[in-house]
């Protein structure tokens, strides 16, 4: 893995970068693993089909590897399927675009799996020892999965933004929040500061911020109007130094 920022080259003879990891991508590679593979960012799962359909071809996609992109893939569907309990309690309407996607995918192995791993993490009494009413439960998520795609997502819109392959260890800000009327107070701040973007702002949209006096790169993310993450990217190569 490369392991510090640079410029991603714009002639067509050079070879594209892999924006997670910063190699190149061989036309040819030998192993098929490593051949090029335009990643949507965010996944294009995130987007309920009926959705998908309306704005095929105009989903951000952005060069990797098939094998870096690839390990993501089961992070994501966790990704869908668990942010989809916040969504159903922070937007129903936005829910009800969902649901018809989660019931389909409901019948693959791996949707079992991420399934049975929340049920598992269900409680009648939240992390603070308080008993809920019957009948009701809170779910255990699990935070590393999630920020791990939240992380990736932004970095592949920094990617499109700027050409640049940012390593994860550039990363000195992060906050995030989940349900209605909780988005960061940082995350306002950049809202006001600079226009959203996004084909379908209801499911998702972003704000991208460079203050070139601190050398940051702010990227604020929302998700179905109930999940946002804010992370701020040092623009040295030595951000801890």
């Amino acid at each position: 893995m490369a392991d510090h920022i640079h410029v991603v080259p714009n002639t067509p003879r050079e070879l594209p970068v892999c924006y997670l990891c910063g190699r190149p991508i061989e036309k040819r590679p030998a192993d098929p693993d490593f051949a090029l593979s335009m990643d949507h960012v965010p996944p294009k799962q995130f987007y309920p089909k009926d959705i998908r359909l309306r704005v095929r071809g105009q989903l951000t996609r952005q060069p990797s590897h098939r094998t870096c992109s690839g390990d993501y893939k089961l992070d994501e569907e966790y990704f869908y399927h668990s942010m989809s309990i916040v969504v159903e309690q922070a937007n129903p309407a936005i829910y009800q675009a969902m649901f018809s996607d989660l019931s389909r995918r409901a019948e693959a192995p791996q949707t079992h799996a991420i399934i049975k791993k929340l049920l598992g993490s269900a409680s009648p009494v939240t992390a603070g020892g308080v008993y809920l009413p019957p009948g009701m439960a809170q779910f255990g998520l699990d935070a590393k999965r999630i920020n791990r795609v939240a992380l990736k997502v932004a970095r592949g819109l920094l990617f499109a933004e700027t050409r640049r392959y940012v390593p994860p260890k550039n990363m000195v800000g992060f906050d995030s929040s989940l349900g209605e009327g909780n988005d960061p107070e940082l995350y306002q701040r950049i809202q006001k500061a600079t226009a959203p973007k996004g084909v379908y702002p209801s499911i998702f949209a972003y704000w991208y911020l460079y203050l070139p006096p601190q050398r940051l790169h702010w990227m604020a993310t929302s998700y179905w109007e109930s999940v946002w993450f804010c992370m701020a990217f040092s623009d040295t190569q030595n951000p801890g130094a």
